[in-house]
């Protein structure tokens, strides 16, 4: 199946709909851009999403003593299901382990209080932590940031890194537009890179201009020079927030040498990320679908007797649209579990 696009969108009957012009580019990606949030928020959407509103996806972590962590990218909104070592994993939310009865906060020592050992067999779980800035941990000893646009062009734009440094304090400045304080320190692009002048021992929070290319984040070490990635962020990427998961109790050879790298796989209900130009991709994989919702936020924001009814009527023939489409590529019985109600025996004829 073709994946939409907002040029998919545009040459469609969807702009004549809201009395927009096909080439008036800004003013369709908007009208879609609220579409398609109507329709990702509305409380009837399945718990995996609307069609091509998932994703599988691969991560390879470090095992640290049978626990790890993966930090999703960007366009994922969470993790649904997960599976580690060819076992499925049950998720648990970021509430479940301070159930008054329930397993405590993980992960919990074993054997010597400093030291995880190779007898401590946990139960294997992935936990929600808080979201996160970068894709990767920041390293224990201060830190110098580096970073590098890859578009010349971004040359002059730029990037605020936010959080503490060497001393723990948090990092301020001046916002030379503005001429007020702000919190954390900004960066003007600069080819190759520029480096950050403080020296960050935590990052809570990273913003930046909309550029015309990605950039990469570097994290460098002021003594030794050695610098190690940290991030990157898409162009239109305007504040840095990923989803973050706690697993325990990865199976592990605790005899073969150090830890190794493992596998996790995980199907990802994905983030919803606004449409600015004609090739990117639109959530709401369904164009009769974003046209009655495109003409039910028109009628939404009218103030007339009919409105209300006409909106409301759109909206539901948008969520039909949907569910049509679900029916078309899932199908209805097709469900994920199957159980055996009779056992691994199959039923036989009896003789009469």
């Amino acid at each position: 199946m073709q994946r939409l696009t907002l040029g998919n969108a545009r040459q469609s009957s969807l702009p004549s709909k809201i009395g927009l012009c096909a080439e008036d580019i800004s003013g369709v990606a908007n009208a879609i851009n609220e579409a398609q949030e109507r329709l990702a928020l509305d409380p009837f959407t399945p718990d995996e999403g609307w069609w091509g509103g998932w994703a599988k996806m691969q991560f390879t972590v470090q095992d640290h003593h049978g626990h790890a962590y993966v930090t999703a990218p960007r366009d994922v909104a969470r993790l649904i299901v997960m599976d580690i070592g060819h076992r499925p994993t049950m998720i648990r939310n970021g509430f479940y382990e301070y159930l008054q009865f329930g397993t405590g906060l993980q992960p919990k020592p074993c054997g010597h209080p400093s030291h995880l050992d190779c007898t401590c067999h946990r139960e294997r779980q992935a936990y929600e932590r808080d979201n996160v800035f970068t894709l990767s941990d920041l390293l224990p000893t201060p830190q110098t940031i580096r970073v590098y646009p890859v578009n010349p062009t971004d040359v002059g734009k730029r990037i605020l890194i936010q959080g503490a440094d060497q001393n723990g304090q948090t990092i301020t400045s001046t916002d030379s537009r503005t001429q007020q304080t702000t919190l954390g320190e900004y960066l003007i692009l600069q080819v190759p890179f520029v480096d950050s002048i403080n020296q960050f021992s935590s990052i809570t929070g990273i913003l930046k201009d909309i550029m015309l290319g990605p950039v990469t984040i570097f994290q460098v070490d002021p003594v030794t020079g050695n610098q190690v990635s940290l991030s990157s962020m898409e162009p239109q990427e305007g504040a840095a927030n990923y989803r973050r998961y706690f697993l325990d109790g990865l199976p592990r050879d605790c005899c073969s040498g150090p830890p190794g790298r493992i596998q996790v796989s995980a199907q990802a209900r994905l983030e919803l990320i606004p449409v600015v130009s004609d090739p990117d991709y639109l959530f709401i994989q369904s164009i009769q679908a974003l046209i009655e919702e495109v003409q039910s936020a028109r009628f939404s924001s009218m103030d007339t007797k009919s409105s209300e009814g006409l909106a409301a009527s759109h909206h539901t023939r948008a969520l039909q649209f949907l569910c049509g489409q679900l029916d078309l590529h899932q199908g209805k019985v097709n469900t994920a579990v199957r159980v055996s109600i009779f056992g691994s025996q199959p039923l036989k004829y009896q003789p009469i």
